[in-house]
């Protein structure tokens, strides 16, 4: 008899287990549709219909945001060099789809089904690496092939003793030099079982770049978002079904011709007041800050104390100026104009954002490829950030 009741029990606890445990498992194989990246991604910029496009995402930043450059950092994990967004939305337009460029209203995001470590082409130079974003319709098969050949302005590239840096995107190389860095590197072909770029052997990295890479595993998360700590990047990746819905769009289409132009648009915003990724774009330190010249016989000003803010002739003038210049105060910062980029020219990144001042030296030793300089030890000096420079080699004063 007891027999039996023992029998009638685990009975029992064997269909009270099926009954929890197959919920469990089809909700892990439950796809998604695009609503998912249409509500996430509305916050933070324009969902607009782009001829042979259809619904496209133009991100609500100025002429500095350019897609797996700005903002983020490259982790090696299981699947290879995958891009860490600082953004809080940059768990989708990094990892799906592509980007493309339009003259008048910068980057835009083309959504797409497939999952991947980043969807970028790669290139590997005498002492640097380089990468560019995949087009609209462009296979990683058709990438690594070596036939995708955008426009040299597009690229990216960086000493490879800064790849894993957290804050690679202070040493970015002067685009001018990108022709040269190009016609002096070949096309990366490294995948990841044939399905995703894996970028450039995680071996080759650390003998270039003289240092040990470390790996990163990847997890998966049940909600839109991205989150690293102890060696393991949390991030969604959800199963999306392409034509789940063919109903579904944003909740908000704006007009095209309704966009602001990417030259009217604000500067780059740092942290979208995320949570996930705390880390934000660095900010100058007081070493790093040019010493202030002042003229003889001159008493010294007093200046109010703002992190990443760097001193111009205007802030050391006698007191009797103050009301002079006022659009140049830190409070005021928002009326620096930007100038309109050229057609077909990639915008200019970073241009009035905390770069240290760089001796003419290094500036020079730059503009010199295809061999990339190696990183400058001292912390005071940041030769690769500075993406534009004048004609003799002296980078301008910030105003």
């Amino acid at each position: 008899m007891k027999s039996l009741i023992k029998i009638f029990a685990m009975f029992i606890m064997m269909s009270f287990a099926s009954m929890v445990i197959a919920p469990l498992k089809s909700n892990a194989q439950v796809s998604v549709s695009f609503q998912v990246f249409y509500d996430d991604l509305s916050p933070y910029g324009n969902w607009v219909y782009y001829s042979n496009h259809g619904y496209v995402w133009i991100p609500d930043y100025g002429s500095d945001f350019v897609p797996y450059h700005s903002n983020g950092y490259w982790a090696y994990t299981d699947y290879g060099w995958t891009w860490v967004s600082y953004y809080r939305w940059g768990w989708a337009p990094f990892h799906y789809g592509r980007w493309a460029y339009d003259d008048m209203y910068g980057w835009f995001w083309v959504p797409d089904d497939v999952w991947g470590p980043a969807w970028v082409s790669w290139r590997m130079g005498p002492g640097y690496y380089g990468w560019v974003p995949l087009g609209p319709g462009v296979t990683f098969g058709f990438a690594i092939g070596g036939s995708y050949n955008p426009p040299s302005n597009y690229w990216v590239f960086v000493n490879s003793s800064y790849m894993g840096s957290t804050n690679i995107y202070q040493y970015y190389s002067p685009r001018t030099s990108n022709s040269d860095y190009i016609s002096n590197s070949q096309v990366v072909n490294n995948t990841y079982k044939n399905n995703y770029i894996a970028g450039p052997k995680k071996e080759d990295v650390e003998k270039t770049g003289g240092k040990d890479i470390k790996q990163v595993s990847i997890k998966e998360r049940d909600k839109p978002g991205q989150s690293i700590g102890n060696n393991e990047l949390s991030i969604y990746k959800p199963n999306i079904a392409k034509g789940k819905d063919e109903n579904v769009k944003p909740a908000k289409v704006t007009e095209l011709k309704e966009v602001k132009p990417v030259s009217e648009r604000k500067g780059q915003k740092t942290s979208d007041n995320g949570n996930d990724i705390k880390k934000k774009e660095p900010v100058l330190n007081k070493e790093h800050e040019p010493k202030k010249e002042m003229k003889k016989d001159q008493a010294p000003v007093k200046e109010k104390k703002e992190i990443g803010k760097q001193p111009t002739k205007k802030e050391v003038e006698p007191k009797m100026n103050e009301n002079k210049n006022k659009e140049v105060q830190p409070h005021k910062e928002n009326k620096i104009k930007e100038e309109k980029p050229p057609k077909m020219v990639q915008p200019k990144m970073n241009e009035n954002k905390n770069v240290p001042n760089q001796p003419p030296k290094e500036i020079k030793r730059q503009e010199k490829p295809p061999r990339m300089v190696q990183p400058n030890t001292n912390p005071n000096q940041n030769p690769g950030s500075q993406p534009h420079h004048n004609k003799g080699g002296q980078q301008k004063r910030p105003r």
